[in-house]
């Protein structure tokens, strides 16, 4: 009777620990001190964003004043139009550009960007004898690349930069085909640069001067030099105005 009490006690007792054993392994559920938020799909149910007004209001404010401050007038295009020796391709949206000519047999082209410019339109030069500022228009360094075509031989790449309305040849390379020469594809491009072709600074100097009055006779001067800066400078204006236009009636609609 005796060891039937101590085995009924020893079994109570087991099962009480276990019990508490279960309890104490039993994962308590997490209690957040944070408030629940409810999710709403409202925002993204209305016909037009909240900042859509102001958005366009602002867009149209620039526009406006784009309008009222004109960087480049026109004039430079004008006379450059009037010596009649380049034609101009532009296609508005594009921030390429292309100037073209017949000189005897050959085709030439210029082909240039807005993504060459690589400094601000306007800077203030220090006049340090004077030690005062001076607002003065500064022209934009710019690259462009010169093909010359002969149907028969191929054609001359040229690549060049222009800083203070002078060029300067970085390399002149031959490219066997045309049709290469003239590719605008990454293909082309990436073909065309594995085309020898030195350092044009380092080059013979007679062989340097006589490349300058070859390159001269085509049109590819200073002239030139001065034009296409100018022009890159108005055209990027110009892009930024339609670009302005298109956005803001895409929002307003």
């Amino acid at each position: 009777m005796f060891a039937r009490s101590i085995i009924a006690k020893s079994f109570k007792l087991q099962s009480i620990t276990q019990s508490t054993s279960l309890r104490a392994l039993t994962p308590k559920p997490i209690r957040s001190s944070f408030a629940v938020r409810t999710f709403s799909l409202s925002a993204y149910n209305r016909s037009q964003g909240l900042v859509d007004k102001d958005l366009s209001h602002k867009l149209n404010e620039e526009i406006q004043h784009e309008g009222e401050n004109e960087a480049f007038p026109s004039d430079f295009l004008k006379k450059f139009n009037k010596l009649g020796i380049w034609k101009i391709e532009d296609i508005a949206g594009s921030k390429e550009i292309k100037l073209t000519r017949t000189f005897g047999s050959e085709k030439i082209s210029i082909l240039s960007n807005i993504g060459s410019l690589s400094e601000k339109n306007f800077e203030n030069i220090v006049d340090e004898e004077a030690e005062e500022v001076v607002d003065q228009q500064v022209q934009i360094p710019a690259r462009f690349t010169a093909v010359i075509e002969k149907k028969a031989g191929g054609a001359l790449e040229i690549s060049a930069s222009i800083r203070d309305s002078s060029i300067f040849i970085d390399n002149i390379s031959h490219i066997a085909s045309v049709g290469l020469a003239v590719d605008s594809t990454s293909e082309a491009d990436w073909q065309r640069k594995n085309y020898y072709s030195p350092l044009f600074e380092d080059l013979d100097e007679s062989v340097i001067d006589l490349f300058d009055k070859y390159l001269e006779e085509r049109g590819i001067d200073d002239t030139l030099a001065d034009f296409i800066p100018q022009y890159l400078q108005w055209k990027e204006q110009n892009e930024y105005k339609l670009w302005l236009k298109n956005v803001t009636k895409f929002i307003s609609l």
